[in-house]
């Protein structure tokens, strides 16, 4: 994971053509460095993917491609409803709902205004994992 904003440098692979072969490569080194790291783990890959902020901006129409919620300094961090007070049906979920953000955010906030519709409609809510 990389912490920096490197935007402008996958933006410009992508203008350039460089853009698969650089992630390609990330790809790569991740991966020989879990081999060394872990052993058991080296040849064993069998797939891979990159996500650059180009990935967020496309699936998610994220400015510059951020994964992450906004956060400003020295404020509270906000944590949104998953159902309005105000509007009866209406429900949210989202990758900017709760800090950090990114997918694993939207999906668990995705589960829980399920679950509230569920609940509102006396369904049911069954998860078959």
């Amino acid at each position: 994971m990389a912490n920096d904003d490197t935007y402008a440098y996958w933006k410009q692979a992508k203008q350039d053509g460089t853009y698969d072969a650089k992630k390609q490569q990330l790809a790569e080194a991740v991966m020989d460095r879990l081999g060394k790291r872990f052993p058991q783990l080296k040849d064993k890959f069998v797939a891979w993917d990159v996500a650059t902020p180009l990935t967020y901006e496309r699936y998610c129409g994220t400015y510059k491609g951020s994964w992450m919620t906004i956060m400003e300094a020295n404020k509270p961090q906000a944590n949104y409803p998953l159902k309005s007070e105000a509007i009866t049906g209406l429900y949210f979920a989202g990758q900017r709902m709760q800090a950090p953000g990114g997918v694993p955010v939207a999906v668990s906030t995705g589960r829980g205004a399920v679950q509230h519709l569920c609940k509102d409609t006396n369904t049911i809510f069954e998860c078959n994992t």
